[in-house]
């Protein structure tokens, strides 16, 4: 029995988490022991199998003034999760994003018996990720776990092309969806009826955190335009976080309330996603977006915007329309095309499906990941960069 711990950031809603929730539920219980170690949990606790556990290192996400207090707690962590790994006899550690990864470097140094594996999800480089003190340091820090996989082929292709990590310690496996939750077309009426939506109103739907880098704010105005030429058409956005106060202000200037509604955190994605007629991403930076995948797996048109993680999965005019970042007008007339051309929405919808069922199932992610943790304990790990759409 092979001992696995993640270690991620937090544990409620959001790609990270839905990835390490899908690794550990579905991972073969015959051969992985699986646990999650985290700064925050959350959410996504209460949907583990039984005989997985949680464990918190507490204050990890604080920001403390003091820059003793800082090392203080710092050191308590690392402290935490060393008692943690030596207890629970843990054979692999599993780190995403750089809180945990700057936490088990000193764990694991003292722990060299312990195989590390880390995952970036956005390109590090990317503005917004790091500051650049932080990626200077990782710049050299990232040689240190054993292996190294990104969720697209562009955040692979930072690991050894900008942090000069050996090409065979780099492995892409792209992020993957229960395709099976996703095809419940039969619920379309559901969310329409709670909505009050009738059959012809057109539903542009967006599932994700309330963030600055998701661009909700170019998605609604560029809503207000679509609004204008197309009066049946209405904007959902599901999820919370930082920005919705400042979100619900801008389309109450836009004079938009009645056609866009913000319907909060919903475990129901599924059957929203089935409801709607458009999936539209109008993000800033991705890592490989599940979102999409998502809305590809229940087959629906995607309107995205052209910016790294994204354009790595949409290929304008084949199995999505892209469009520019920050570019309300763009996004307007992508939107605009998609719900006004039919032919054209069945084509994307169509080839969009195909790539996901193909490509990016979480059968296929959990079976890529079990392989690779197989192989980095009996030590014979080799790069194998996945194929994506002919990136």
């Amino acid at each position: 029995m092979i001992n696995v711990l993640y270690f991620i950031p937090t544990f409620g809603p959001g790609g990270t988490e839905k990835i390490v929730l899908n690794l550990c539920n579905l991972i073969s219980p015959d051969r992985f022991k699986t646990n999650v170690c985290t700064f925050q949990t959350g959410e996504f606790e209460k949907e583990l199998k039984k005989g997985q556990s949680v464990f918190t290192l507490v204050n990890g996400n604080s920001r403390p003034k003091s820059i003793i207090r800082k090392g203080l707690n710092f050191v308590d962590r690392i402290k935490l999760l060393n008692q943690i790994l030596k207890e629970e006899s843990i054979d692999i550690l599993h780190t995403h994003h750089l809180g945990p990864f700057i936490h088990a470097l000193p764990t694991l140094r003292k722990r060299q018996s312990i195989k590390w594996l880390h995952t970036e999800h956005p390109r590090p480089d990317i503005d917004g990720i790091y500051s650049k003190s932080e990626l200077n340091v990782c710049k050299y820090l990232f040689r240190f776990p054993d292996i190294l996989t990104g969720v697209s082929n562009a955040t692979s292709s930072y690991f050894y092309n900008d942090a000069r990590v050996p090409k065979d310690k780099v492995i892409t496996i792209l992020n993957g969806v229960d395709t099976e939750q996703f095809t419940k077309l039969e619920e379309r009426t559901f969310l329409r009826k709670e909505l009050k939506f009738s059959e012809n109103e057109q539903i542009i739907g967006i599932v994700g955190n309330l963030r600055k880098e998701k661009n909700h704010k170019t998605l609604i105005n560029a809503f207000s335009k679509v609004h204008c030429k197309l009066p049946s058409s209405r904007l959902i956005i599901i999820g919370d976080g930082e920005c919705r106060r400042e979100l619900e202000e801008l389309v109450s200037e836009l004079d938009i309330v009645d056609y866009v509604h913000f319907l909060g955190y919903r475990l129901d994605v599924p059957e929203i996603m089935s409801a709607i007629d458009v999936y539209c991403l109008p993000s800033s930076f991705e890592g490989m977006p599940l979102s999409i995948i998502e809305a590809w797996a229940v087959g629906k048109p995607v309107v995205a915007t052209d910016v790294i993680g994204i354009k790595e999965l949409v290929r304008h005019g084949e199995n999505g329309v892209l469009v520019p970042s920050d570019n309300p007008e763009r996004l307007a007339e992508g939107l605009i095309k998609v719900l006004i051309d039919g032919n054209l929405r069945e084509k994307i919808s169509r080839n969009g499906q195909k790539f996901a069922l193909e490509n990016c199932t979480v059968e296929r992610m959990v079976k890529q990941y079990e392989d690779l943790y197989l192989k980095l304990m009996n030590g014979k790990v080799h790069t194998n960069i996945f194929p994506t759409n002919g990136a």
